[in-house]
């Protein structure tokens, strides 16, 4: 699985879309993956590919307890939906939304963070060899 951002977030936005559809009655749905933070395609990129290269940044973590708890959130929603209670049902998808937010916030903060600390690596790169050229052409 690639380390892309974007990846990550249209993943994010492809599974909230099949929720609406589900709740609007346009769609079914496997509820297991659904409700799991492992099975979905963001966990996926969280465990395969986001934790191991960005454990580091303090927002990962945010990342990964947010995206528990809107699966937390998620999960009532196809109980509701059986229960025939489709306000409760569209209250717990708002509030998903409200979540879901603050979750791609977290990862545009990991992402411009990683940003600049590849900046700054190319920056003392070429500062790097710059110093090693006037070293070779002033011995």
């Amino acid at each position: 699985m690639e380390l892309n951002f974007f990846y990550a977030k249209h993943k994010h936005r492809m599974w909230k879309m099949k929720l609406k559809a589900y709740l609007l009655g346009l769609d079914d749905l496997d509820e297991n993956k659904i409700v799991s933070d492992q099975e979905c395609e963001l966990g996926q990129w969280i465990n395969q590919v986001g934790w191991e290269a960005y454990k580091h940044h303090p927002e990962m973590q945010q990342l990964v307890d947010k995206h528990q708890l809107i699966h937390q959130v998620v999960e009532e929603i196809p109980k509701l939906k059986k229960t025939g209670d489709l306000q409760k049902a569209t209250n717990q998808y708002n509030r998903l939304e409200e979540e879901s937010d603050k979750l791609i916030g977290l990862i545009e903060a990991i992402e411009e963070k990683s940003k600049n600390i590849n900046n700054q690596q190319e920056n003392m790169k070429s500062d790097l060899e710059q110093q090693v050229d006037k070293t070779k052409s002033n011995p």
